[in-house]
């Protein structure tokens, strides 16, 4: 039986995170897309709990400054103000206009939207006006961890509203020890690469829904119960912890 078995999300990765912590002195973490520091969002209350250093990373320049505010809180914490892509330059992001949808609106729908602001070609919804464009800076994976100094990391988080198999397709699925991605937005056959990568790699799959348990491997799975994200853990490491 896993050791993730009836617990929570949150509950899972705090066990999950300070086993990591624990085996090694060292570990950091990644997140990619992380917003405000604060909104729709399970992990960064546990990290900032935890005191796991990590690299941030926000596209939105706006949210950008909030986030770094939000999660300062170890001094080896990194934060790159830029949208991971496929090439390094600049490109146009979609976002819903902050004054309007994000200021003063804490916990409805409009707020809801502010955490969807998405590369072209948009490939999530819904949407709707008032939108506006903001230009943002562009780095493929691997500009990011050179120009940031990462040697290596132990914990991948990623959220980018329909890129994240763009991501994907960047990384070294043995880097790290977990993995986590928001699937939601992608085709099954993308999805499917992701799952059967990460099991060839030696990786359990799990994905979480609030009223129902663990569960794993298969994409009915996760579509049958609407599940927006995929986590990866290196098996050896949850055997050792067994």
């Amino acid at each position: 039986m896993s050791i993730l078995e009836g617990l929570s999300l949150e509950d899972g990765f705090r066990r999950l995170f300070t086993d990591i912590m624990s085996e090694n002195r060292l570990a950091y973490g990644i997140q990619i897309g992380a917003f405000d520091g604060n909104s729709f969002d399970e992990t960064q209350p546990i990290l900032k709990e935890l005191n796991f250093p990590f690299l941030f990373v926000e596209p939105v320049p706006y949210y950008f400054e909030r986030m770094k505010a939000t999660l300062n809180y170890h001094p080896h914490n990194r934060f790159d103000n830029c949208a991971i892509s496929e090439t390094d330059g600049t490109a146009k992001m979609v976002v819903y206009d902050p004054a309007y949808f994000y200021e003063n609106k804490p916990m409805s729908q409009e707020f809801c939207l502010t955490g969807m602001s998405s590369l072209y070609p948009v490939r999530n919804n819904p949407w709707q006006a008032p939108t506006h464009e903001v230009d943002v800076v562009t780095k493929t994976m691997q500009t990011l961890i050179k120009d940031n100094w990462i040697n290596s990391f132990d914990v991948f988080l990623c959220d980018t509203e329909g890129y994240d198999y763009q991501i994907f397709k960047q990384i070294n699925p043995t880097d790290a020890i977990f993995w986590r991605f928001e699937i939601q937005h992608l085709p099954e056959h993308e999805t499917t690469e992701m799952i059967d990568t990460f099991k060839a790699a030696g990786y359990s799959i799990f994905a979480y829904h609030t009223n129902y348990p663990v569960y794993t491997d298969n994409w009915p799975a996760y579509q049958a119960h609407g599940c927006h994200d995929l986590t990866a853990i290196n098996t050896q490491f949850l055997e050792l912890l067994s």
